[in-house]
């Protein structure tokens, strides 16, 4: 009897990349090799299942015991799972033969060679969540095909799965006035002695707003007031993300270090030295809070360090970037697109388009870039059957190519 030599998912669109209400069409290529004349015999079906969900798992140590008494080591030593699950949308299309818990006495055979059965899927209109991987959880959308031969103790299955991104709500930057603010912090070296306590130095940070997207630049700005301190000043800049994972029981939360940087200002004594760190591109990156997902949050800091000080700035990662500035009397900017009366785009909104008559005239719509510095997946789960290639995904986010202004009356420093 031949055996399967391919199982895969191709989508008949050129991107990776959908929005609710759109038709995900494609085909499952069936790839037989021959053994004389006969390919797979006994074929129950093939089918395909297109789901969207989020899921959050992780383990910790049971409580420790501080009683003095001798627990046994298996008590003492086993584990608490944590978990919950959210789903957005599952079904399941035959496309053929019949599905898995259907029954027949159809006798159906797959030829040697190649095969192409098509399909197609709507996603639900209405607000999908953004794709997010983590160890510790994910938001992921699907399609997996199965292929089931008849067996007479339980059927043999063939299994494969393709991942896609989908476009998340809308976080536009201009409906938060607070993220149009600047923002900054004043901290001082004090030094004491026995006459009393001096101020060596004073060293103020901050941003010039608080809100960002995806491909635009940031940098921090601020000012030392070197009075009796060495003539250079080092400052470590880190963009953390803050994940929040929630399951039935508890709830879990990790930093990532999404960049690193290090600079070194000089600053003379006895004068006061302007300065900027960075600028600095936001790498694609899911927006803050991950809106639409109740088990998984996302937050972002600026964090920067310096001779035993440390600043903390909360920024808000949006999907609309602030308006320009246009000069007064300049008409404004003409739709990136005239919306339709389609329940697409009428029930949701969505950053694909946006950002022209957001931003001003010299804007474009976003591009989808996929993430960087991605970690650790949570394992996915896969039942019984043999799976065909391991799909390396990666999610999608906007990303727009803007340009920011630095501060040109400052020093700018140098990168270490």
């Amino acid at each position: 009897m031949s055996r399967l030599k391919v199982l895969t998912i191709l989508f008949d669109s050129t991107t990776n990349v959908f929005a609710p209400g759109d038709v995900i069409s494609g085909q499952v290529i069936v790839q037989v090799y021959a053994n004389r004349d006969q390919g797979l015999k006994n074929v129950q079906g093939i089918w395909v299942k297109f789901n969207g969900k989020a899921k959050t798992r992780w383990i910790t140590p049971e409580s420790q015991y501080d009683d003095g008494v001798n627990h046994h080591p298996s008590s003492r030593d086993s584990k608490v799972p944590h978990s919950k699950k959210e789903m957005y949308f599952e079904t399941v299309s035959v496309i053929f033969g019949k599905g898995k818990h259907e029954h027949g006495h159809d006798q159906l055979n797959v030829e040697p060679g190649t095969h192409s059965y098509p399909f197609s899927f709507q996603l639900p209109v209405r607000i999908l969540p953004s794709p997010f991987e983590h160890k510790y959880g994910y938001v992921r959308y699907k399609v997996k095909a199965t292929l089931s031969l008849i067996r007479k103790l339980s059927n043999k299955s063939f299994k494969a799965e393709k991942l896609f991104s989908v476009v998340g709500p809308m976080v536009d930057l201009n409906t938060m006035p607070q993220v149009q603010l600047e923002v900054n912090e004043t901290k001082e070296l004090v030094n004491c002695c026995g006459c009393g306590s001096t101020v060596e130095e004073s060293i103020t940070v901050g941003l010039p707003k608080q809100g960002y997207v995806p491909g635009e630049s940031i940098y921090l700005t601020g000012q030392v007031d070197n009075r009796d301190r060495e003539e250079s000043c080092d400052f470590n800049v880190k963009f953390i993300q803050k994940s929040t994972f929630y399951s039935k029981s508890n709830n879990k939360n990790v930093d990532n270090i999404i960049k690193n940087v290090r600079y070194r200002v000089a600053t003379p004594r006895g004068r006061v030295t302007e300065f900027s760190l960075g600028p600095r591109l936001i790498p694609p990156v899911p927006p803050s809070g991950l809106p639409g997902c109740n088990i998984i949050d996302i937050e972002y800091y600026i964090w920067c360090l310096s001779v035993k000080r440390k600043w903390k700035f909360p920024i808000v990662i949006g999907t609309v970037p602030l308006r320009a500035r246009l000069p007064e009397g300049f008409p404004p900017a003409p739709p990136a697109y005239t919306p339709s009366s389609s329940a697409t785009d009428t029930a949701l909104h969505s950053p694909v388009g946006m950002a022209e008559s957001a931003f001003g005239v010299e804007a474009h719509p976003p591009s989808y870039v996929e993430a960087v510095g991605q970690t650790v997946r949570l394992t996915n789960e896969r039942n019984n059957g043999e799976y065909f290639g391991d799909d390396q995904f990666v999610p999608s986010y906007p990303y727009f190519n803007l340009s920011v202004d630095t501060p040109t009356d400052s020093h700018q420093s140098l990168e270490i």
